[in-house]
This record gives structure tokens, C-alpha cells and sequence, in this order.
């Protein structure tokens, strides 16, 4: 991810016992530096890149706009597995100008390191752009390690934020960050950014009440959830989860299902 990446699939005619050849192609011309995700606005023909490193660019018409979307080199803690990982769009976006970013942060806590959510607001004299000056912080959670953290921030179908954390690091998860449900590593968090600040937890969320378990958790028991995205037809939620040694992961759950482990 040093570089913006082209997959070139050559698919030409073959015979069905054939395997379609892949050849993976890396173009450093458009400047990009470890781009790590993308966000979009309904109804808004531009992309917005994240770079781990702090930076928002945006792609507009297949070009890189010289002007950065967003430039935030603090207060990121920046190492070859952590900084900025993603950013999304309140659905009001037009109106409210939010953005939400979710990065890696130096601890607060005596952690390794903490992840933050944070909130950001539209430039009110460059409108084209974030102002970095105006982040506020809605939730931090302590990470046990560098790395399996997530790499994607959505909003759900049900105007609510969705915010997933990794197990914190080390193979194997020695400590079963996982399935200890007084912390956030491992889950899918659900939170209301709108009705309270810095946020509210929705009381149909499948763990309220349950003092074993974090309000917040949707679904508990992540290793590395690296990128994932609801259905846009269905809201059903696909997630892929980065495997150890032989296997990898894909989840699936249906629309408004919570409580999984």
C-alpha cells in the first residue's frame, strides 16, 4: 500500500479449464503515499482517499485534486501499522458538514495505543476542505498492541455509526482481547452521534443492561476486521476479517441483526 495500486485483469476469451491471468501493476505517478481506504457522499461525484498518514485527497474525473481535502498529521501516532485509517460522512453532511475520521492516537491510558474516533467540520471559508483545528473527540478505546485494527467507518442504513475495533495485536490474541467484553477491542460498536455529545448508545443495542458487556457492542469476538461495508441494496453487513496462518474470514449478517459473537 506504498503506492496506488492498478489490477489489471486480463480477461480475454479462455478456455473454461484455464486460469484468468492477474498481473498487479504499481503507479507512483498521482503521488499518492500509503493510501489506505476510500469514503464518497451520496449524490457527489468525487472519491475522497485516506492516507495513513494523515492526508484526505480527492479524486474527481479519474484526477487527483491538488488541493487536500484534509491534512492531519496530529495528533496521529504513525507507524508502519497505525495513523489515519478511515473517514465517513454524516448523512446530513450537506447541512452539518461532519466528518468522522476514525486513527490511531499515543495513549492516554498507558496502552500501546489508542483508538480514536474523533469528529471533524467542514471549512466554513474553504468549503472543499476539513478543519483539522475543529476535531473534537468522541470516543477513544485502549489497544493492547500495534496493528488489527479496522480500516473502514460507516454509517448503517439506520442513520447510526458503526465503528469496528480489532482484538489489539499479537498472534493468537494471548490475552483474548476478543471475548473480554469489558473493553472495545474485538467488537462492532453501534452508536447515535446526534441526540447526545460526544454520543448515545441506541437502546436496542443487543448487550444494554448486561453488565458483563460494553453497551456499545453490536457484535463481539473480531480478530483483524480490516475492511467492511453494509449492502447497499439489502443492509445486510459483510465483513472481512484478516486470518492467522491458514485461514482467512468473511461474516455475514442480515439487516438489523445484533448480538453475534
Amino acid at each position: 500500500m506504498f503506492a496506488s495500486i492498478l489490477l489489471a485483469l486480463a480477461l480475454a476469451p479462455l478456455p473454461q479449464t484455464s486460469t484468468p491471468s492477474l498481473q498487479l501493476v504499481a503507479d507512483t505517478s498521482d503521488g499518492l503515499v500509503d493510501p489506505i481506504s476510500m469514503a464518497s457522499i451520496p449524490g457527489d461525484d468525487r472519491l475522497f482517499l485516506v492516507e495513513r498518514e494523515g492526508q484526505v485527497r480527492v479524486l474527481r474525473d479519474g484526477a487527483i485534486q491538488s488541493t487536500l481535502f484534509l491534512d492531519l498529521p496530529a495528533p496521529l501516532a504513525i507507524t508502519v501499522s497505525t495513523g489515519l485509517r478511515a473517514i465517513a460522512f454524516h448523512p446530513d453532511y450537506d447541512a452539518n458538514g461532519f466528518v468522522y475520521c476514525w486513527y490511531d492516537a499515543p495513549s492516554t491510558s498507558g496502552a500501546i495505543v489508542d483508538a480514536v474516533l474523533g469528529r471533524m467540520t467542514r471549512s466554513a471559508a474553504q468549503p472543499n476542505t476539513v478543519d483539522p483545528g475543529s476535531l473534537v473527540e468522541i470516543l477513544r478505546a485502549p489497544q493492547a498492541n500495534f496493528g488489527h485494527a479496522c480500516g473502514s467507518l460507516e454509517f448503517g442504513p439506520d442513520g447510526y455509526l458503526y465503528v469496528l475495533l480489532g482484538d489489539g495485536g499479537n498472534p493468537g490474541d494471548p490475552a483474548c482481547n476478543s471475548q473480554d467484553t469489558s473493553t472495545l477491542m474485538g467488537s462492532l460498536m453501534r452508536i447515535v452521534v446526534d441526540s447526545a455529545f460526544p454520543y448515545a448508545v441506541p437502546p436496542d443495542n443487543p448487550f444494554v443492561g448486561d453488565p458483563m458487556v460494553r453497551d456499545e457492542v453490536w457484535h463481539l469476538g473480531f480478530r483483524h476486521p480490516w475492511k467492511w461495508s453494509f449492502d447497499r441494496a439489502t443492509g445486510d453487513l459483510w465483513i472481512a476479517d484478516v486470518g492467522q496462518a491458514t485461514r482467512e474470514e468473511i461474516d455475514f449478517v442480515r439487516a438489523g441483526l445484533g448480538g453475534l459473537n
